[in-house]
């Protein structure tokens, strides 16, 4: 506190001050001291809204004195002068404070003064986005308890108000609170505009159309809210930025009812709507009338488009209710009546009236009738079956039935002779019903039997029967019966006719549906043939034959070589005169009913024969072609025998080439053959070399015989490839047999095969013939042929399948698992195939080979003393007993590593490896049966066989379990040796 001088008016002020103070005391008044001259102010100043009241500045006006309060808000004056005075007191802020005093001189005055805080006011405008009034919103200021609301027209004051700076605050429900700041000042009202903007969300959903129409283009809005949205093509749609609040949500379509649904919508979030509009709706009702009825029901309507139909009521009168508004055909539908229609317009909630009216509907039959084997068709009667409408055709058989009411009829024709018709017709709306018909005469049937003159009964076939006047025909059956069918009624003619044979005829009358019967027989027609033989030479004529087509029995020529052949049946013959060392004379001739046809025919003299070849090998069975000239053209007294054999079977005989059969008692090795002929009588010889037939082949688990009359047996029930083709099996000579196929070598020197194509031997080269020899391996095959010279086929990638090039005079072959051996004429022997084991390597010096056998890893060769060699890897478990001659035949396993040889007495023994199965079989052993065995078949899997002199066969071994032996009384050929 700042003490001041006082003035002589403060002294005076606290003098009274004092006096006043005193005054009414008992005490004895004291001395009186010095009077003095000033007086002394204090006091303390609050601050109404705080606490410390530090920094006012007091001041006493027309002086010098002032003090500024300390944190109490206590001051002092001193030294003021008597007198009346102005305090005043101010502070920044606040409301400035003054107060008179009255000082005496010694006045000791204190004041106790409060200030006011300075205040001010804030005034503003606040509107609402989109209300037409503003009043009710919340305006304060924050930190404060001050405040208000606006009035409708958004104006605000807030009185009283303390200097500073606040925040204003404006609320309403509904819209964004509004934050703002705002400074108020002393003496200065400060005014606000603002605007409170809505709070925002947004509906969205999906507005679909009653009946499942597109839903795209349906118009969407709030009440109250401008904006709008249009649906896509799925009914979906959104409305954004939608003020919060509650609305009406409407959806609006052409011809569809207005669906409107109360929504709320809140800030920030999203409202779904899901509606169906259903279509506007109205009524038509109407009446539709018949033209030629009282009646009036049952008339059924409909509106095209509209799937609902109604039918009318005996007056006629519908009504179609629930109708979406629009456009209609209005269609009117009875059967046999019109369909009209007309359009009508359904509008909202109205009524659309219509009227109709139906006519009948007609139809109608038209036609025309044609009467068999007539040109006029007139008097033919129709009738209507049930009806009393008949109509009688006119001549060109036209007939009409008009205004005849939809359904089915049945249309009756009826004519003597004739067979009545029966039609049944449908007659339809507003058609001409079309129909043309041909009535047929009544009918019979004609039947008999045809025989003919020396034709056995069973072949008489083929004559033609005719009805003469008609276009029948029938051809007669084997047993001469023939059938003319549907023959109109009346008297005919029946003509039976044969080229053969003498036409004959016979009279009928056929009956309706009655069957007349005729028997004929033809006679043959004959014709004669008068001939006559001559010799280019004038020889003899005896001796001559003269041959006739179809004749079994030849006619021989009288001495002057006339001859006549009588009553022949008419047709052309073959002529063929024969007499030997003449060439033969060949004449046909046409034989001609009742008439002698003559003929000549005249035999060359033949020049002496030539014999020019024989094949260098033949096989026992097989077919030997001999060539030459002049031989004849038939055999005649000729002959051909081998090894001084019974004559050889004639196969085929021509002037330049006889085919015989090799007997098949004729054994193996080089043989004369001698060719004797007849005129002249001359002799012929040569050499071939018969190779034995072989009649016994192994494969797996089957195998193949070739019986006496050169048919196959099979050895096999199981095998596929055991069961050779019917066309295969007969004329027989050789087999081969292996896994999966078996080979055939037939008379004619021809290969065969059958079974699975594995290895290409099915690929038979094309054209193979003269044949001799057969023999197959593991995928290839090799063939002998009559000149010493082999073919071979298969796998590529066989090494067997190709034999070296140049090999000739080949006597014999034998095929093992995967390699080749070829017996030549010196006795020599030739391998090719396999030589992993050495079995291809012949051992150097081998000569005097009569037989071969290839095996699996081995080879054999028997020579003349009927000793063995043997090369290859050779199984040391049983090895061949030293010394070994007089072995007959000898052959090797193909799938093991052993042989079999028939030794001098025809027994039979083994050599090389044995193996046990899993069942306790053995392979590698000798025969069980080993009595006069002549032949060893050694299969491609675990069987064995032996022949036997008798033809029988002994089977053995671990595969042999599925085979069959012969059936009893059959034996197999066993082969000359």
């Amino acid at each position: 506190m700042h003490a001041m001088r006082p003035s002589s008016s403060v002294l005076l002020l606290s003098l009274v001050l004092t006096l006043a103070a005193c005054k009414g005391s008992e005490e004895e008044p004291l001395p009186v001291p010095d009077v003095p001259t000033t007086a002394r102010l204090a006091g303390k100043v609050t601050l109404q809204d705080a606490t410390r009241a530090e920094g006012i500045l007091v001041a006493l006006t027309g002086t010098e004195l002032h003090a500024s309060t300390d944190a109490q808000g206590a001051f002092l004056l001193e030294e003021v002068p008597p007198g009346t005075h102005e305090l005043t007191a101010s502070k920044p802020g606040y409301s400035s404070l003054r107060q008179t005093v009255a000082l005496s001189a010694g006045d000791s005055v204190s004041l106790s003064l409060t200030m006011k805080a300075t205040r001010g006011r804030l005034s503003g405008l606040i509107t609402l986005e989109g209300a037409s009034s503003s009043a009710g919103i919340a305006v304060s200021l924050t930190g404060t308890d001050v405040a208000t609301t606006t009035s409708a027209q958004g104006r605000f004051t807030l009185e009283d108000l303390a200097l500073g700076t606040y925040e204003l605050v404006a609320v309403k429900a509904g819209y964004t609170v509004l934050h703002q700041p705002v400074e108020v000042k002393e003496g200065i009202s400060t005014s606000s505009a603002q605007v409170l903007s809505r709070l925002r969300g947004q509906v969205e959903g999906q507005v679909l159309l009653e009946g499942a129409a597109s839903p795209q283009g349906i118009q969407l809005s709030l009440t109250g809210w401008t904006g709008k949205a249009t649906t896509d093509a799925q009914g979906r749609f959104v409305l954004a930025g939608v003020p919060t609040g509650t609305y009406e949500f409407v959806a609006t379509k052409d011809r569809y009812v207005v669906a409107r649904q109360t929504v709320e919508v809140k800030e920030g979030g999203s409202t779904t709507v899901t509606l169906t509009l259903a279509h506007s709706r109205g009524r038509v009702e109407g009446q539709v009338r018949l033209d030629d009825a009282t009646d009036f029901s049952g008339i059924q309507v409909s509106l095209a488009g509209w799937s609902e139909t109604t039918t009318t009521n005996a007056e006629g009168r519908f009504v179609l209710e629930g109708v979406f508004t629009g456009t209609y055909q209005v269609v009117a539908t009875k059967n046999g009546y019109s369909t009209p229609s007309t359009s009508v317009l359904v509008q909202a909630d109205a009524t659309a009236s219509v009227s109709m009216t139906l006519e009948r509907r007609y139809g109608s039959i038209q036609g025309r009738v044609t009467l068999e084997g007539r040109t006029n068709h007139a008097g033919v009667r129709i009738d209507l079956v049930g009806r009393t409408e008949s109509f009688t055709t006119t001549s060109n058989g036209s007939f009409q039935f008009n205004r005849l009411l939809p359904g089915d009829y049945s249309l009756q024709a009826t004519l003597s002779p004739y067979e009545t018709v029966n039609l049944p017709v449908k007659v339809s709306l507003d058609e001409y019903r079309n129909t043309h018909f041909t009535m047929s005469l009544l009918r019979g049937d004609v039947t008999g039997t045809v025989l003919l003159e020396e034709v056995a009964a069973g072949s008489l076939d083929g004559t033609e029967v005719t009805l003469a006047g008609t276009s029948l025909r029938a051809t007669t059956q084997a047993d001469g019966t023939f059938t003319l069918a549907g023959v109109p009624v009346g008297t005919y003619e029946v003509r039976a006719s044969r080229s053969t044979h003498a036409e004959r005829r016979a009279s009928v009358t056929v009956v309706a549906n009655q069957s007349v019967s005729v028997s004929l027989q033809l006679p043959r027609l004959r014709g004669q043939v008068d001939g006559q033989v001559v010799l280019s030479d004038g020889g003899e004529l005896s001796g001559i034959t003269v041959f006739q087509s179809g004749l079994a029995t030849p006619i021989t020529p009288d001495a002057q070589g006339r001859f006549a052949l009588v009553g022949l049946p008419t047709g052309s013959y073959a002529l063929k005169a024969l007499k030997e060392g003449y060439a033969k004379a060949e004449q046909s001739v046409t034989v001609s009913a009742n008439a002698t046809t003559n003929v000549s025919l005249r035999l060359t003299r033949l020049p002496p024969p030539t014999f020019t070849s024989i094949p260098s090998l033949a096989v026992q069975g097989g077919w030997v072609t001999l060539t030459g000239t002049n031989l004849g053209d038939e055999p005649g007294s000729s002959q051909v025998t081998v090894n001084g054999s019974a004559p050889a079977q004639v196969i085929s005989w021509s002037q330049t080439r006889a085919v015989v059969r090799m007997p098949y008692e004729v054994p193996p090795g080089v043989q004369q053959v001698v060719f004797k002929t007849g005129v002249p009588q001359q002799t012929f010889t040569a050499q071939v070399r018969v190779v034995a037939q072989k009649t016994l082949a192994l494969g797996d688990a089957w195998g193949l015989g070739v019986l006496p009359d050169g048919t196959l047996q099979h050895l096999a029930d199981n095998s596929v490839w055991g069961n050779s083709p019917a066309s295969l099996n007969q004329g027989i000579v050789s087999v081969a047999a292996e896994d999966y196929y078996g080979m055939v070598l037939k008379e004619n020197g021809t290969v065969d095969w059958w079974g699975y194509n594995i290895d290409h031997i099915g690929d038979v080269p094309r054209g193979l013939s003269g044949v001799v020899a057969i023999t197959t391996g593991y995928g290839f095959a090799v063939a002998l042929k009559n000149d010493g010279t082999l073919v071979t086929w298969g796998s590529v990638d066989s090494p067997a399948s190709t034999a070296p090039p140049g090999v000739t005079d080949v006597i014999a072959i034998s095929a093992g698992r995967n390699h080749a051996l070829a017996l030549r004429a010196d006795g020599t022997v030739v391998a090719w195939g396999n030589n992993s084991h050495g079995a291809a390597t012949v051992p150097q010096g081998l000569t005097d080979v009569v037989e071969v056998s290839a095996g699996t890893v081995s080879s054999v060769a028997r020579k003349v003393d009927g000793s063995l060699v043997t090369w290859g890897t050779l199984s040391p478990e049983r090895p061949l007993p030293q010394g070994l001659t007089g072995v007959r035949t000898v052959a090797l396993s193909r799938r093991d590593n052993y042989g079999l040889a028939v030794l001098s007495d025809e027994s039979v023994i083994a050599w090389g490896e044995s193996t046990t199965n899993l069942n306790g079989s053995r392979n590698g052993l000798p025969p069980p049966v080993q009595t006069q065995v002549v032949a060893l078949a050694m299969g491609s899997g675990h069987a064995d066989a032996v022949l036997h002199q008798d033809g029988t066969l002994t089977l053995w071994g671990v595969s042999s379990d599925g085979m069959n032996t012969l059936p009893p009384g059959k034996v197999l050929r066993v082969p000359a040796r």
